[in-house]
């Protein structure tokens, strides 16, 4: 066979196939949302797929063409392999990437954004509309076919075609790549000590050794707690991320930032501890890596820079191109079929990339003199748990959603050796605060936005109760100069409690926020409040003294007790619920409740971006 003939057979139907592929991918793309690296990368990766499956049916094209010519003596060798057969099968790859691509990506956009992924209930309307894009796929494969033929006519406009799928996919895997130094507002002189505060997502307080573990997991942590003061009864807001941080982040709890459904971003007029600190003369920068915290909403207010690290990109694509069917389709098969080939950077920047990307801002603003804040939100303590060394063996929610209780070792154990893995890293981070002359001067806070649940109901992850396991968080406050450390507090406080105590040591003024600085001596009992409104639970939690009443909606899709009451002081697990046998107890904090915090103007909606929808799905977040 000539070699002309081979190239012919070869190039002409990839050509026409990559030029039909990047057409597909760069309309997919509008789709999504136009931008240039987008679309220079949708049109070089649908491209260079669609000629890789053109180029394949070529090379079937030659291989039947020989096995005729062998038959019949060379007969048909020209019309089969040469140039008419090779626009032929140029025509009819065109025609199938076309149908290929087009029938299972719309489909899947129909099943996924007109009817959340599920037909149940679309009726005749959601069979129509698949019969619908059935139709158009035929339609666009016919439209194909000619393009395809048309632009066979010639190898040079085939390679043509070519070189420019491979041209726009380099520009487009270019356009993906880190960005380039983050600029940090500088703030100005003035004597108020560096502030960081450290949040370990989902970090139970009882997994520490200064709460009472025993495995030994976190020595780092443990050291750190006998240098500093150890809070043993501090309460989160909620049991998710988003209000759980935004609550540390402006001093308010979620009635009055209004940031607690999966939707909601803070609204701008909610002032931030950043912005409070930045009139005092502070620079304020993040390292963050939970979809929670994207800047899409609004937790940066003030941070300057808000530094949040993404997921890795399947397939090296660019943010704007992350929701492309083809990209999508590559990250499900991936985790559902090669489960062993998990990794971290799926899910979240691991916890390496947090603290250098921490540790640069960190130096950066201590050289510049003024004092600054930083805020570090780690993710190795929030699922999925990796074994450490990573080998591919996790626990992830979006995989058991409602794990077998059975498992629940085999989960924890997972867990603990994230702990020992943020263990060593805050080692790092306390290293490096000593070697800069930080450590002393500052005021260090480690926390976490919520706790975790392993069973305890009868259920794991957060986010669907209040219980103890969830809303009690560690808390070690290493005040400067080392005020107080080796001490223990007993006292009823909340993470809204940082945000004035950052504020006292800044000399600002903190009286509007509902918490109280952390330097004054314990403080008599007070009320102490959560709430939640997430994955279809609505329920809100109050404590004061040993009492606990946890209020959820009749229906609520966990089929938790609508009213539940428990004595902390003889029953810390909350197994009992008491609730019958104390009604006039559960009356007196139910009007707590109806006193308490008062519900704030709703909150702003965000425009979740494809790639968002996605980070959120991908850990678990379904609402």
């Amino acid at each position: 066979m000539r070699r002309s003939r081979i190239a012919a057979g070869l190039l002409l139907p990839a050509g026409a196939c990559a030029a039909v592929g990047g057409v597909l991918g760069a309309a997919e793309l509008v789709y999504h949302g136009l931008t240039a690296a987008g679309l220079a990368y949708a049109f070089g990766l649908y491209g260079l797929v669609s000629a890789a499956a053109g180029a394949a049916l070529g090379g079937l094209g030659l291989l039947l063409g020989a096995l005729r010519a062998g038959s019949r003596r060379g007969e048909q060798v020209k019309e089969t392999g040469g140039w008419t057969g090779a626009r032929r099968l140029a025509g009819l790859g065109a025609a199938i990437c076309t149908f290929g691509l087009v029938f299972p990506a719309a489909a899947f956009f129909v099943f996924r954004d007109l009817w959340a992924e599920s037909l149940k209930g679309a009726g005749l309307a959601g069979w129509a509309a698949m019969l619908g894009v059935l139709l158009g796929a035929c339609g666009l494969a016919a439209a194909g076919r000619l393009l395809g033929r048309a632009m066979a006519s010639s190898r040079l406009a085939a390679a043509v075609c070519l070189a420019a799928s491979a041209l726009a996919l380099g520009l487009g895997l270019a356009a993906s790549g880190p960005g380039g130094a983050q600029a940090i507002a500088p703030g100005r002189p003035g004597p108020g000590p560096p502030v960081v505060i450290v949040v370990a997502d989902a970090l139970r307080a009882d997994a520490l050794g200064a709460y009472g573990a025993t495995s030994g997991d976190s020595p780092a942590l443990d050291a750190f707690a006998s240098d500093a003061v150890v809070f043993e009864e501090a309460w989160s807001s909620s049991s998710w991320t988003r209000p759980g941080a935004a609550s540390i982040l402006t001093g308010l709890r979620p009635a009055g930032h209004a940031c607690e459904n999966k939707r909601d971003r803070l609204r701008s007029e909610v002032e931030t501890l950043a912005e409070r600190l930045r009139e005092q003369g502070y620079a304020a920068a993040a390292s963050v890596t939970n979809v929670n915290l994207a800047p899409v909403f609004g937790l940066g207010q003030g941070f300057e820079p808000w530094a949040y690290l993404p997921p890795a990109a399947p397939l090296g694509a660019p943010s704007t191109a992350r929701g492309l069917f083809l990209v999508e389709l590559y990250r499900l098969v991936r985790l559902r079929f090669f489960p062993g080939e998990r990794r971290v950077e799926d899910y979240y920047a691991p916890g390496e990339e947090v603290l250098g990307q921490g540790e640069r801002l960190i130096e950066s603003l201590a050289g510049q003199g003024a004092p600054f804040f930083v805020y570090l939100h780690f993710m190795e303590t929030h699922d999925p748990y990796f074994a450490h060394p990573v080998d591919g063996r996790a626990a992830a929610r979006v995989e058991q959603p409602q794990p077998p209780v059975s498992s629940r070792d085999a989960i924890f154990a997972l867990y603990r050796q994230e702990l020992r893995h943020l263990d060593a890293l805050f080692a790092r981070l306390v290293a490096r605060l000593k070697a800069h002359g930080l450590y002393e001067r500052a005021l260090l806070v480690v926390t976490a936005d919520h706790g975790e649940e392993f069973a305890d109901h009868g259920a794991f992850w957060h986010g669907t109760s209040l219980y103890r396991e969830l809303v009690r968080v560690p808390l070690l406050v290493r005040f400067p100069r080392g005020q107080g450390a080796g001490t223990r507090r007993s006292d009823p406080v909340e993470l809204i409690d940082l945000a004035p105590t950052a504020l006292a040591l800044a000399g600002g003024d903190a009286r509007d926020l509902p918490g109280r600085a952390l330097q004054a001596e314990p403080q008599p009992e007070r009320p102490r409040f959560a709430r939640l409104s997430h994955q279809g639970q609505r329920m809100q939690a109050v404590r004061r003294g040993p009492w606990k009443l946890i209020l959820a909606k009749h229906d609520n899709p966990r089929g938790l007790p609508a009213r539940a009451l428990f004595d902390l002081a003889a029953d810390p697990e909350e197994r009992t619920n008491r609730i019958h046998e104390q009604p006039a107890i559960a009356r007196e904090l139910e009007s707590l409740l109806e006193a308490g915090p008062r519900a704030a103007p709703e909150g702003e909606q965000a425009e979740i971006a494809p790639e968002i929808a996605e980070q959120l799905r991908s850990l678990g977040y379904t609402e």
